[in-house]
């Protein structure tokens, strides 16, 4: 009766192992057809340039100098995280928004993410499309020290800088550790999201909650999330490198500066319960390191948002689009 039992069970298991593998050969079936689809009805907003053998993607609008670059935070959305003020922008001067490598439309890259590396290939970027300098930098998040980098490697390219919410160098050694271990917990594991990645079922996730949203459907950031995977992986991977690059920035001498630091909590996600105390002492490093920047440059105006979140643009795009304006015509007379 024993041998009778284990013979089923050890049946059962090569069933249920049988039927994970077909199921997931079907998901990666899916997901590449997904992807295959994407790319006949679904077209990027701006052109693919070729950098170092990699296609990166290039949205300008509008005419005029000087040129303002948008450099987007960490994350999907890439260029598209602009979208609240890309016009308007374009009303005054002409106005670029991109993708880094491996970020919604642009391809990945094999060489290893460094800030140097990401700012070379900006600016290899801007080139070859034929975007001259000057240049007004604009960075949120992560794109903070980017801007920073870019602007202490090409300083004579660059007339104007505007942080919108930046990450600061030394963000990870300063807030509360209790803060920063809430901050990791919430970053997907890199095996897990590769494997939701090809498997489909990130996109199948993704397609649900567009559903159940009031928006009106998915984004291209969206739709292109599981593409964007290996890119986001690879930032996320040189994050602390990245920000001890702009860490040894520690003056740009009289270059133009607005620091827009966020006066509003960010929402956490859902299930997610953090302290009063702790919440008050992350908001109180937050202000301090914000004024840091702005020790940054002799030519600083530091402007606290009280009713804006960590993406400004988002929640006031007017007062990102006035910053940048008030630059421009800054520079321009």
């Amino acid at each position: 009766m024993k041998m009778i039992i284990r013979k089923w069970l050890k049946r059962i298991a090569v069933g249920a192992i049988a039927l994970l593998v077909i199921v997931a050969l079907a998901g990666v079936a899916f997901e590449q057809w997904s992807r295959w689809r994407l790319n006949q009805v679904l077209t990027p907003p701006g052109r693919i340039i070729q950098v170092e053998g990699r296609g990166l993607h290039l949205n300008c609008r509008g005419e005029g100098t000087p040129v303002v670059i948008l450099e987007a935070g960490f994350g999907p959305e890439g260029s598209s995280s602009w979208d609240p003020v890309l016009v308007d922008i374009a009303s005054v001067t002409r106005v670029c928004a991109y993708d880094r490598a491996g970020i919604l439309w642009s391809e990945p890259s094999p060489k290893p993410r460094s800030a140097r590396q990401m700012v070379g290939e900006l600016h290899a970027l801007l080139v070859k499309a034929g975007e001259a300098s000057p240049y007004v930098l604009v960075g949120h998040s992560l794109g903070g020290p980017l801007v920073l980098v870019y602007a202490d490697r090409y300083p004579d390219e660059v007339v104007g800088a505007v942080l919108v919410d930046s990450s600061h160098p030394q963000q990870m050694e300063r807030y509360p550790r209790e803060g920063v271990d809430l901050m990791k917990s919430m970053m997907p594991a890199p095996l897990v999201l590769r494997t939701l990645a090809t498997t489909g079922l990130l996109r199948l996730v993704n397609s649900w909650q567009s559903r159940t949203s009031s928006e009106e459907g998915p984004n291209p950031a969206e739709l292109r999330f599981p593409l964007s995977v290996p890119g986001i992986l690879a930032e996320m991977a040189a994050l602390d490198s990245i920000l001890a690059e702009a860490g040894k920035i520690s003056n740009l001498g009289d270059l133009p500066m607005v620091v827009l630091s966020a006066g509003k909590e960010q929402p956490l996600p859902p299930g997610v319960t953090v302290s009063e105390g702790l919440m008050r002492e992350m908001s109180d490093v937050h202000d301090k390191l914000q004024r840091e920047l702005a020790t940054l440059s002799t030519n600083v105006d530091l402007r606290m948002i009280d009713d804006a979140s960590h993406y400004i643009h988002r929640d006031r795009p007017d007062i990102v689009i006035a910053a940048i304006t008030e630059m421009v015509e800054s520079v321009r007379h």
